[in-house]
């Protein structure tokens, strides 16, 4: 395969992982936050997920380099 098809490739691992890092810390740390606070609020919590779902992105990234 030409080098095209492997950045290719790369990017939707790079995706793929975003995706179930994000996923599994959501899974994580809603259900605690929302017992703990009763009722659904947007807070610090999304940010870990976010940071969560990004980080594989700043890691992978001189991945074929």
């Amino acid at each position: 395969m030409k080098k095209r098809d492997y950045e290719f490739l790369f990017l939707i691992l790079r995706l793929f992982l975003c995706a179930v890092t994000g996923s599994l810390v959501a899974w994580w740390v809603l259900p605690d936050v929302y017992a703990q606070r009763n009722y659904f609020a947007v807070g610090g919590e999304w940010v870990l997920i976010l940071a969560a779902s990004i980080a594989p992105l700043a890691c992978l990234r001189k991945g074929l380099k």
